[in-house]
């Protein structure tokens, strides 16, 4: 059962302009998600990956309504909450967490860590003292341990791996049904990873959690997703079963970024890549966004975007060569 769904989403940022556009009325925005749909099940870890710039956070934060979509809908547990209003959108907050990239910035300096977790649950209604008890059980489950010391520390006195474990409790302790984890890993220590991957597998066993995994780590959305998207310029241009993705890319753009991954030893060699740079998200070429930098580019896809659809059972790619 599908607990996510995103339906044709678009988020733009409008862009200042100068005179010349200005007395021309013309309106210039950038198009960093721009008509993006899928879908994520109940206890399903759903990856989305492409480079730096792509709009994988910006899209997150738009499911999330930290950034509010310019056009489209977000519908969860059968709501579209697009359409709710703030206070209706305050109270099904609890069940939509988000995991951000950084701990150093994303933990407030001034708030020991037992406050850190547990204001969510006292802005929920939670008194004081069941909510230290919630905490403590918290930082047991996340491996902080003993739970009363790292209760009573600040954020300056943790080691990166140790914010983020905070953060994954603060996250974690309302008991969401839905989580996103922005880039959770990327600013860790290597050494410390594989632990915080297991932590939040952990916790997406215990409660049947549902999860979009941000990450531009094909190794890392290989351990932890089921099904993964790539994106690219505010467009998912490949979408599939994770293995079946990295093992089998279709997409000219997914073979590049996999071919891209560092790697010991490679089953397969796709030798595509990809020439120049990302286009400008304020005016991306028409037909195919990859157009002006795929090997493989015809005439039709520099004059028609392709639309996604399925090639094979539950493949989905955006090209006119597959």
């Amino acid at each position: 059962m599908e607990l996510v769904q995103v339906r044709n989403l678009k988020t733009y940022f409008p862009v200042r302009i100068g005179i010349i556009d200005a007395l021309k009325r013309k309106k210039l925005f950038v198009r960093a998600v721009d008509g993006v749909s899928f879908s994520i099940k109940r206890g399903e870890v759903f990856g989305l990956i492409g480079e730096s710039g792509c709009g994988k956070t910006t899209l997150s934060r738009s499911v999330l309504r930290l950034i509010e979509p310019t056009e489209g809908e977000v519908i969860f547990n059968g709501i579209n909450i697009l359409k709710l209003n703030d206070e209706e959108m305050r109270k099904i907050r609890k069940s939509m967490q988000i995991i951000f990239q950084d701990p150093y910035s994303s933990l407030n300096p001034k708030m020991k860590i037992g406050e850190i977790i547990a204001h969510p649950l006292i802005i929920h209604g939670m008194d004081k003292k069941e909510a230290k008890e919630q905490v403590l059980q918290m930082l047991g489950k996340v491996g902080l341990t003993p739970e009363k010391e790292f209760y009573e520390r600040y954020p300056h006195q943790l080691s990166g791996g140790q914010r983020q474990r905070v953060a994954i409790a603060r996250a974690m302790v309302l008991n969401p049904e839905f989580v996103v984890a922005d880039e959770a890993v990327s600013m860790i220590d290597v050494s410390m990873r594989a632990s915080i991957i297991e932590l939040l597998e952990e916790f997406r066993r215990m409660y049947n959690l549902s999860m979009l995994f941000v990450t531009h780590d094909i190794a890392i959305a290989r351990l932890i997703t089921n099904r993964t998207a790539v994106m690219y310029l505010g467009k998912i241009v490949e979408l599939s079963e994770t293995k079946t993705l990295i093992d089998n890319p279709l997409h000219p753009y997914s073979r590049a970024l996999i071919n891209a991954a560092p790697t010991i030893s490679r089953k397969k060699d796709f030798k595509v890549k990809i020439k120049g740079e990302v286009p400008n998200a304020i005016n991306p070429p028409e037909g195919c966004r990859l157009s002006n930098r795929c090997p493989f580019a015809s005439e039709i896809c520099k004059k028609e975007e392709p639309e996604l659809v399925e090639v094979e059972k539950g493949h989905f790619v955006a090209c006119h060569m597959t």
